[in-house]
């Protein structure tokens, strides 16, 4: 099984997949941007977020995107001989295995309160959630996603 998830023509589909996933956070990372313009402009730049994230392809090509890029990604890993690798490579592994740790409080907060009814999925709700309590691991979050992606 390991052999067919590290096969060397896969890998343009952990490509793909992996910046699927950076063109998600890319855009996640503009609305933050925007709220440096104000709440307002935030919330705007959300609201365009969410019609394609929420829609019904994105619901199916971020999540699909998602485990194809861990899956290959740790059969990559797992196939390995060696432990020798440039220093860039044990870069990349250490930040891809921080993503899901970081990310999976955060999917669980939101999941948990969207599904709620009555809360109000705004850029001034979410930001209310998380901030102070989770800013520095919202933060070092963005950081590894970033780097990983680069």
């Amino acid at each position: 099984m390991l052999d067919k998830l590290s096969d060397p023509r896969l890998q343009p589909f952990r490509l793909a997949s992996g910046l699927v996933l950076f063109a998600f956070a890319l855009a996640h990372f503009l609305n933050h941007a925007a709220a440096l313009a104000g709440l307002d402009a935030a919330n705007a730049v959300q609201d365009w977020r969410l019609a394609a994230t929420q829609s019904a392809i994105g619901r199916v090509i971020l999540p699909f995107a998602a485990a194809l890029h861990v899956g290959l990604g740790l059969g990559k890993l797992a196939a390995r001989r060696a432990v020798v690798m440039p220093h860039w490579e044990w870069l990349q592994i250490a930040s891809g295995i921080l993503v899901p740790i970081l990310l999976i409080p955060h999917v669980v907060a939101i999941t948990y309160f969207t599904s709620r009814t009555g809360f109000d999925y705004s850029y001034t709700s979410v930001a209310y959630l998380l901030w102070p309590a989770d800013a520095l691991l919202q933060s070092a979050l963005l950081l590894v996603v970033w780097l990983h992606g680069c």
